[in-house]
C-alpha cells in the first residue's frame, strides 16, 4: 500500500465535501508523475 493508497481511502472513508475532495486529488497528485506509468 503507497502513499497514494492511503489518501484515497481517507479521502473514500470520510467522504468528504467536494471542496475538500479537491484537496485531496491535489494531494495526490504530489506524486511522482511516474506512478502514471506505473498502472
Amino acid at each position: 500500500m503507497n502513499k497514494s493508497d492511503l489518501v484515497r481511502i481517507l479521502c473514500e472513508k470520510e467522504k468528504l465535501t467536494e471542496k475538500m475532495a479537491t484537496e485531496c486529488q491535489s494531494a495526490l497528485k504530489i506524486d511522482p508523475p511516474q506512478d502514471k506509468s506505473f498502472q
